[in-house]
């Protein structure tokens, strides 16, 4: 019987609670590099009735989506509270933080507890953060960060270096230490693939301005220890080929899967189950082949058991050998930015 993990327990479930999302960040999937939304994107919830559907022990849960914020889920205290009595694991959310009330974030510090960490995306300072993370409001994210500190939650800072921001850099790691954040993350974003420079785009199709790399911290990478150390001109080379180019291309690849040696899976807002997040990104304007197959397997027709040890798991980890999906060997055969590592070791 063909089985993806060694073992029986997921160590990490990543979850996507929403689609839904009170920011419109250029660089990601959902949007069209600003503010015009990605019109194949369906917002929704994850249906909490998949809950039951999930039937192996989970020792950490990631909440966080390639589509959405969690914090715009109406479902959210739910699925804590879930994973809270069922296996009461370590909790890691990922949010711009630019949403919900004060009261709200003193709720989810209360109901998270000791289980609970939450990693703020924050991209500089009062002036730039909104440069990346447009919509969101710097006096609202400062409200809720403090709300839910100050209520005793947990909080890690995740700074995506820019060049418009590079210079705060040890600005806000201060402040990071006087709002009480347990560690101050710097990340580099691997998406400049095409060009140096992003172009942001408002709701009326006009660029605003540029998203640039950053210049001090060009030799800066982020620690990945399971991917091997190739150069970023590579990944950026393999990143710009096209699907069709690619498959014609006949590259050996050693893909060392990060899900595979995690013990993770990645759980969409619709129910769909993948390997990692890197595979699921179904909206998404270029799909690879997985995707085209259409033979997606979801927890409204079967339990994460049979998911994982069956049929489309055991495809991805044959092309492998042969020649593999184009994500797989750009995302686990060359260097990039983890933007997803544990932060949980302090």
């Amino acid at each position: 019987m063909y089985k993806f993990y060694d073992i029986e327990d997921i160590n990490d479930l990543h979850l996507e609670p929403t689609t839904k999302c009170n920011a419109a960040c250029p660089m990601c999937l959902r949007n069209k590099s600003g503010d015009r939304i990605n019109n194949k994107l369906v917002e929704q919830d994850f249906d909490l009735n998949l809950l039951e559907n999930i039937d192996m022990n989970i020792k950490k849960l990631t909440l966080a989506g390639n589509y959405g914020d969690p914090i715009l889920s109406n479902k959210l205290f739910h699925i804590i509270k879930w994973f809270k009595d069922k296996h009461n694991g370590k909790i890691v959310l990922q949010t711009n933080g630019g949403a919900r009330k004060a009261d709200w974030w003193k709720e989810l510090a209360n109901i998270g507890g000791d289980n609970l960490r939450v990693i703020f995306g924050i991209d500089g300072l009062e002036d730039t953060n909104h440069l990346y993370r447009r919509n969101v409001r710097w006096n609202i994210l400062m409200k809720n960060v403090k709300s839910y500190i100050e209520a005793g939650g947990q909080a890690s800072w995740k700074f995506l270096v820019f060049k418009h921001n590079e210079h705060q850099i040890e600005n806000a790691e201060q402040l990071s230490k006087d709002l009480g954040f347990k560690s101050f993350q710097k990340l580099l974003t691997n998406r400049f693939f095409k060009s140096a420079k992003w172009p942001v785009i408002n709701n009326k199709g006009k660029t605003e301005y540029y998203l640039e790399e950053q210049e001090k911290f060009n030799n800066f990478t982020v620690r990945n220890k399971y991917r091997p150390k190739q150069s970023t001109k590579q990944y950026k080379k393999l990143e710009n080929v096209k699907i069709k180019e690619f498959r014609k291309m006949n590259l050996q690849f050693n893909i060392d899967c990060y899900a595979k040696r995690d013990t993770s899976v990645y759980v969409a807002a619709d129910g769909r189950v993948y390997p990692c997040c890197n595979t699921g990104y179904h909206y998404n304007i270029t799909i690879d082949e997985h995707q085209k197959n259409k033979k997606f397997i979801s927890l409204k027709d079967k339990k994460l058991s049979k998911i994982v040890n069956g049929d489309f798991f055991e495809y991805i980890e044959n092309k492998w050998n042969k020649q593999p999906l184009k994500i797989c060997a750009v995302t686990c055969n060359l260097k990039r930015d983890n933007l997803l590592q544990e932060v949980w070791n302090d």
